[in-house]
């Protein structure tokens, strides 16, 4: 066997094993549900923004990840009983998710914003700006303790509607100067269900109404949860560290997740 041969040999079997290593590698089990642009089983690349963070973050620490798609109330609930290794898009600082679960760094924040007209743009820096202003809101939604209290006070307008992409309709219409919603959300829908040219008529204003933070979570009563929720975070440290958790946020607010129809 000459020296090229022995290459070629070598190569293959360290390949043959990387590939017996993926294959037992250890796998963790996660329940999800559908909320673009964060998670989908079918209609985002990557299965959305989060699903891919905690499968790279996951991945950097040779661990496999499987996501399991059901309604949030019966995920959470699979999750709890332990009959599922964990959850992911939870708020991390919900008193039943604090008592039952080992809760990882925040995979991720939800930003409330006011979206607007750039041919009207809006210019606030408190609640007082606001006054008299017409502000879209969805019924059932909460936006901070700072907007709720002035909407209480009635130091605005408020216009209800049961579905966000209503809101966006109704502000390109003229029929309102303002809607609330979360920042990925907003721009999610605002690629997705409109056309190009009422898509960049709208903008948003950078000051922020209220955020809430993520994570993945993994049940008490589960043996290897507590070690899961460290191999986690550290993955999710060097997935930030090597900038591409930056580009995941920066390819899905420019659209880059959407599966084309």
């Amino acid at each position: 066997m000459n020296k090229k041969q022995i290459r070629v040999l070598t190569f293959l079997i360290i390949f043959a094993g990387f590939q017996a290593i993926n294959l037992n590698a250890e796998t963790v089990r996660l329940t999800s549900g559908e909320w673009a642009p964060f998670t989908s089983e079918h209609t985002l690349k990557h299965n959305g923004l989060v699903s891919r963070i905690i499968r790279d973050s996951f991945a950097l620490e040779g661990i496999n990840v499987e996501f399991g798609y059901f309604p949030w109330k019966r995920s959470l609930r699979l999750a709890r009983e332990g009959r599922w290794d964990g959850s992911v898009g939870w708020a991390i600082t919900r008193p039943d998710i604090q008592e039952d679960f080992y809760i990882s760094d925040a995979t991720n924040s939800i930003p409330k914003v006011l979206f607007s007209l750039k041919e009207k743009p809006l210019i606030w820096d408190s609640m007082v700006d606001l006054e008299d202003k017409q502000i879209g809101v969805t019924d059932g939604y909460f936006y901070g303790s700072m907007f709720e209290n002035a909407k209480n006070n009635e130091r605005f307008k408020v216009q209800y509607v049961s579905s966000e992409r209503l809101n966006l309709i109704k502000l390109l219409g003229g029929r309102m100067d303002a809607v609330a919603m979360g920042l990925d959300a907003g721009l999610y829908m605002i690629k997705r269900d409109l056309s190009p040219d009422q898509a960049d008529r709208i903008t948003y204003h950078p000051r922020l109404l209220a955020e809430t933070f993520q994570g993945v979570v993994f049940p008490k009563k589960l043996e290897r949860s507590a070690r899961l929720v460290k191999t986690f975070n550290k993955g999710l440290k060097r997935l930030k560290a090597s900038g591409k958790y930056d580009q995941y946020f920066a390819e899905s607010r420019a659209g880059l997740y959407l599966l084309e129809n």
